[in-house]
C-alpha cells in the first residue's frame, strides 16, 4: 500500500507562492500516473486543499474518482473552519490516520 501525507496546503518550506506552484504540479503529475498511490492523507493546513475554494480541488477530485482514498483530519478541519466546505474525501480521525 502506498500512502502520501499532505501536512500543508503548500509543498515544501520557504516561499508560499512557490509552494502553491509545487503542490499544483504534484497533483497534476499524480493525475497522469497509471499507478496512483492508494491513499492521500490530509492533516493540518492541508485540509484546505480539499475545501471549496482550493486551486487544486478539481485535480484532487479526479484523483479521488480514480480510487484513491482521502481520509481528512476532522480536528484539523474544525480548526481551520473548513469542515462544512470539504468537497472530496471523508472526514476521519487520528486513529484511522495512525492505522494507515
Amino acid at each position: 500500500m502506498s500512502v502520501v501525507c499532505f501536512k500543508s496546503d503548500k509543498m515544501g518550506m520557504g516561499a508560499d507562492d512557490l509552494g502553491a506552484i509545487l503542490i499544483q504540479g504534484f497533483i497534476n503529475k499524480v493525475k497522469e500516473m497509471p499507478n496512483k498511490p492508494d491513499i492521500f492523507i490530509f492533516y493540518n493546513s492541508a485540509v484546505k486543499l480539499v475545501a471549496g475554494d482550493s486551486p487544486v480541488l478539481a485535480g484532487l477530485q479526479e484523483i479521488h474518482q480514480s480510487g484513491v482514498k482521502f481520509p481528512i483530519c476532522g480536528t484539523c478541519s474544525d480548526f481551520f473552519k473548513v469542515k462544512e466546505d470539504i468537497q472530496v474525501g471523508t472526514i476521519s480521525n487520528m486513529h484511522e490516520i495512525v492505522s494507515t
